[in-house]
């Protein structure tokens, strides 16, 4: 997880750089167009995996109920 948010974060970065040195107006708009969609994609993704954490934490958590409840 680390390593993908990583590469998410460099990749952020290398289109914001390629922004700041464009000198062309188009390439500056395709640049912050990549970075919209790339930011995006990113808080996509993060969000996504912390749901899925969370829903595991409740499978176990749920799982150790049952356990509980069979054993006296």
């Amino acid at each position: 997880m680390d390593l993908v948010v990583g590469v998410w974060m460099l990749w952020i970065l290398l289109m914001f750089y390629l922004t700041v040195i464009a000198k062309s107006l188009v390439l500056k708009t395709l640049t912050v167009a990549i970075l919209a969609l790339s930011a995006h994609d990113a808080w996509s993704y993060i969000k996504d995996l912390k749901e899925l954490k969370e829903s595991k934490a409740q499978e176990l958590e749920n799982k150790e109920k049952e356990k509980s409840k069979k054993d006296p």
